[in-house]
């Protein structure tokens, strides 16, 4: 059963959730392929970038006051770029990154945007488990997409399919 404190709420990312949302993305992300002397791609400053232009969008999932979850998509004219989607482990699987990738896309389709795409690390089953659960297609393999030994798999999806 859940109560009121612990229900879910998805927001917009605001400057105070950059150095949480960096430090997620390195944890969570990064870290599976990071190697040694490479810096973080996606630091607090890059985030806020991305919190302040016109063309992004940051939210973040949060339970009982602490971020669970977060997304962040770049906006073209035509498609959507899904830069980030990162839940904690202890959330997973609870519908979290749903939320958000709901959440995400609905904004797309409203101002008019066809689609979007994303890449994963290739030997991110979850990931792509999730992605084709969500209605995503698989595109092709971009060999060391994420640094040498890591192939990137690009995917999209087409909004107005089922929209129209």
């Amino acid at each position: 059963m859940m109560f009121g404190r612990d229900l879910l709420t998805i927001r917009y990312a605001r400057r105070e959730d950059a150095r949480v949302l960096a430090s997620m993305t390195s944890a969570l992300i990064e870290s599976a392929v990071s190697q040694r002397g490479t810096s973080q791609r996606w630091g607090e400053r890059r985030i806020l970038g991305h919190m302040r232009s016109p063309n992004s969008m940051v939210i973040v999932a949060q339970r009982r006051n602490r971020i669970v979850g977060f997304a962040a998509m770049l906006f073209h004219d035509e498609e959507a770029h899904l830069l980030l989607l990162a839940v904690t482990p202890s959330e997973r699987r609870q519908g979290v990154g749903r939320q958000l990738l709901q959440w995400l896309e609905t904004c797309a389709l409203n101002a008019g945007i066809s689609s979007v795409h994303l890449e994963v690390v290739l030997d991110n089953h979850g990931a792509r488990f999730f992605y084709l659960g969500s209605g995503y297609e698989e595109l092709g393999v971009m060999p060391h997409y994420y640094g040498r030994g890591y192939a990137g798999l690009r995917m999209w999806k087409e909004l107005w399919k089922d929209n129209m």
